[in-house]
C-alpha cells in the first residue's frame, strides 16, 4: 500500500483543480493496481477531469478499485449507475 502522503496529494491536487499533477501521481500508481489511484483516475475520467471524458473507462477503473474492497469506490460505482 502507497502511503497516505500519495493518496492525500493526489486527492488535494484534484481537489483544487490541478488535474496535471493529480494525474502524474495517480496514474502510475493506478497501473499497480492501488485502489485509491484506481478510483481517483476513474473520477477524473467520468468527470472529464484532465482527461477527455469516458464513461466506460471511468466505470471500470472504479469498478475494479470496487472489487477489491475500496469503500469509497464501492460508493462512486453506486453513485454513477444511480
Amino acid at each position: 500500500m502507497y502511503h497516505l502522503h500519495h493518496y492525500v496529494g493526489a486527492k488535494t491536487a484534484r481537489e483544487r483543480g490541478d488535474y496535471d499533477v493529480a494525474l502524474a501521481q495517480a496514474i502510475p500508481i493506478a497501473k499497480q493496481g492501488e485502489v485509491w489511484a484506481l478510483n481517483l483516475v476513474g473520477l477524473m475520467y467520468l468527470n472529464g477531469q484532465g482527461l477527455p471524458p469516458n464513461r466506460d473507462t471511468g466505470l471500470h477503473l472504479i469498478h475494479q478499485a470496487a472489487e477489491k474492497g475500496w469503500v469509497n469506490a464501492q460508493y462512486n460505482l453506486t453513485l454513477a449507475y444511480l
